[in-house]
């Protein structure tokens, strides 16, 4: 395809570049200043709540509602856990991250993610950590398998819990929680085209608020001139147990606003998209991220669009990079020490 980058040699100094050892001094630093400041913004907004079950639940009605939800503070908290995180996994592919320090300085981004939003950021980086681990040369072991596998089981049922997507509580048990779980992720698995075909057979069941174009009015917002609908569709039954579920998979986002044509032109451009970042995955930290961002747009398509809808959310990833980049890359710094002797000379 003569639109799509051709594959370049792996070079992956952009990863063997970074001090990683500042990297992790600074998220320590970060999270001894910022994670008390949400915990008490948390607080805050779920007042009254008896409970860390609660709390979160009290979020997540709050978020499908529209209500107040955490601020810019704790919400660019968690956003910066998204691509520190699959940073310093990339680190630790290359052995310049021990896992032990992978994991303290995961932990807080990943407990307040859960808190704050549910499973969606932790889903999102597992998958795109995977993505970082394999193209990176990360060796495909069984110990490696399982460790994945445990993560994303460990981080469903955390979700579940915190939000009440099962009937079990945690005094309930591990086999109740376990196989509720377990039974809830299989009626969930196809519910994105099952409720998609719903609607499509009869479109006056819900009114569509997912956009792929909603780029400008996420923009326009800022300025108080647009008002971006809510990401939470309405719910609809997923079988014939009464279960609900509000995800339409990605063409829901496309195809009751802009049409059969709109659908093509648009999930076209999506896969250039993806094949131009997984491509050049290797000739900058912004596309490494973003190949992996893709691959969990990809993955997850069956139930939201991640594509269109997250541009917001990727313009933050380029300058989190670019941030990183020019403060924890060694040859930035050896520049900018040569720059400064010649200066002072």
């Amino acid at each position: 395809m003569l639109w799509v980058k051709q594959p370049t040699v792996e070079n992956h100094s952009l990863i063997t570049d970074i001090d990683f050892r500042i990297l992790l001094w600074t998220c320590i630093v970060i999270h001894l200043v910022i994670l008390p400041l949400a915990i008490l913004e948390i607080l805050s907004l779920t007042s009254g709540a008896e409970g860390l079950f609660q709390a979160a639940f009290r979020l997540r009605i709050n978020s499908v509602t529209g209500e107040e939800t955490v601020g810019f503070l704790t919400g660019n908290y968690i956003t910066l856990g998204l691509v520190i995180i699959p940073i310093l996994m990339a680190g630790f592919v290359k052995m310049l991250v021990r896992g032990w320090q992978l994991i303290i300085a995961a932990t807080p981004w990943v407990l307040l993610g859960l808190l704050v939003s549910g499973r969606v950021g932790v889903i999102t980086l597992t998958i795109s950590c995977f993505y970082v681990f394999i193209v990176l040369g990360g060796r495909v072991t069984l110990k490696a398998m399982v460790g994945f596998a445990l993560f994303f089981l460990t981080a469903l049922i955390s979700g579940n819990l915190l939000v009440g997507k099962i009937e079990a509580e945690i005094g309930d048990g591990a086999r109740d929680i376990l196989l509720q779980s377990i039974e809830g992720f299989l009626d969930y698995l196809f519910a994105g085209p099952i409720l998609f075909s719903r609607y499509f057979s009869d479109p006056t069941l819900i009114v569509p608020t997912w956009d792929a174009l909603i780029f400008p009015c996420q923009v326009l917002e800022k300025f108080g001139m647009c008002s971006v609908p809510l990401i939470h569709q309405e719910f609809l039954t997923i079988n014939t147990d009464g279960d609900l579920g509000n995800v339409y998979s990605i063409v829901f986002s496309i195809l009751p606003k802009y049409g059969f044509l709109g659908l093509l032109v648009v999930m076209f451009f999506y896969g250039v998209v993806a094949s131009f970042f997984h491509q050049s995955r290797c000739d900058s930290l912004f596309k490494l991220l973003m190949a992996g961002l893709m691959f969990y747009a990809t993955v997850l398509s069956i139930y939201l669009d991640g594509f269109g809808t997250a541009i917001y959310f990727f313009i933050k990833v380029y300058f989190l990079c670019f941030v990183i980049e020019k403060l924890f890359t060694r040859r930035t710094m050896m520049f900018s020490h040569r720059s400064f002797r010649q200066v002072s000379q």
